[in-house]
């Protein structure tokens, strides 16, 4: 990173709040404001153009890494999700696997069987979602010390009497 690249550092426009200005050599008044917003006084086309191309490339993301064989099954669960950003996304589920914890839901989503926790004041169906928890439909979680037992066997491959009836108790365990 040269001497150059921190004096063009991002920042909101002072007159409209737009995001992704930026101050070139990093004074407004010794350099100049650029704007990507169209109506501000300090909007500028050529840097409006980058600020799209730039926002162009970062949308075509690979998702060849989102594959897999997961199936929710009966136990299937949508959760509505705006991340801070204001970006929606909805994501399918297993409420079986579906864990409470603080401010936080986790649970299985297809279709690559991946735990994911979501902080629970941005999803949008909390209560569809958090209806899914009673005891009938969840599987049951293991404690601290039987999730280590079943690791640490899982891990290196061996058994132990604990280990197998651990197994039958837990046979989903990740």
């Amino acid at each position: 990173m040269g001497f150059f690249d921190r004096r063009r550092e991002q920042e909101a426009c002072p007159l409209c709040r737009g995001i992704g200005t930026r101050t070139w050599f990093g004074s407004v008044s010794f350099g100049k404001l650029k704007c990507a917003t169209p109506g501000c006084p300090n909007f500028d086309m050529e840097y409006s153009r980058s600020a799209e191309a730039a926002m162009s490339m970062n949308a075509s993301v690979d998702t060849s890494h989102l594959s897999g064989e997961f199936d929710p099954g009966e136990g299937r669960v949508e959760v509505h999700y705006r991340n801070s950003r204001g970006e929606e996304g909805r994501f399918e589920g297993d409420a079986r696997t579906l864990r409470e914890s603080g401010e936080h839901i986790s649970l299985r989503l297809a279709p690559t069987g991946k735990r994911v926790a979501f902080a629970k004041k941005w999803v949008q169906n909390l209560s569809e979602v958090t209806g899914h928890t009673d005891s009938a439909l969840r599987e049951p979680v293991p404690s601290s010390n039987e999730s280590r037992v079943l690791r640490y066997h899982k891990r290196r491959g061996s058994t132990s009497p604990l280990y197998e009836s651990l197994r039958q108790k837990y046979p989903n365990f990740e």
